[in-house]
């Protein structure tokens, strides 16, 4: 049954002309489609922030570490910050990380104009607006974001995020 299963899923993405692997889910009857990235094109990853350089740190440390998919810059969008240590932090950042920029809005806090100005700054063709609080947890993150953003008819794409007690605080776009 479950080599019928998985066919039936193969034969569906070859009719739409996905291409993908077709591999076994996390549940006994489940299965999950492995999308192909075609080339490999560069994610913007745009993280505001504001002086709280030991939630940045934690995030960009586990970026750095642990992202499988290495097409990928960060621009830190530097929003008002006023603690002397938070510019020391950006300088050795970017000394350390090539794949790493800091550019520097001056308005006052808009969530939506801060990401918006620093898409200017960005180079690549995928844009990924992340929080300065967050931990990558496993590898595989951007590639299987970035492998679900370029089918055709997708715009957007969330991950599953969780709180530090391992609830749930947002399960992704659907």
């Amino acid at each position: 049954v479950a080599d019928a299963a998985k066919r039936a899923v193969a034969a569906h993405l070859a009719r739409t002309g996905a291409k993908g692997t077709v591999t076994d889910g996390l549940f006994p009857s489940t299965y999950k489609v492995e999308y192909a990235v075609e080339g490999a094109p560069l994610v913007s990853i745009l993280i505001p922030n504001k002086d709280h350089t030991g939630e940045l740190a934690k995030a960009l440390d586990s970026i750095f570490a642990k992202t499988a998919y290495p097409h990928y810059e960060i621009i830190i969008i530097e929003n008002n910050s006023t603690e002397e240590k938070t510019f020391r932090y950006y300088e050795a950042l970017q000394t350390a990380h090539e794949n790493c920029r800091v550019v520097r809005y001056e308005g006052g806090f808009n969530f939506s104009a801060i990401n918006n100005f620093g898409r200017k700054a960005a180079r690549g063709e995928y844009l990924l607006l992340l929080n300065n609080d967050v931990e990558v947890i496993g590898g595989a993150w951007l590639g299987e974001m970035l492998a679900l953003c370029a089918q055709p008819g997708v715009g957007i794409v969330g991950a599953k995020l969780y709180y530090p007690d391992d609830t749930l605080q947002h399960a992704g776009v659907i």
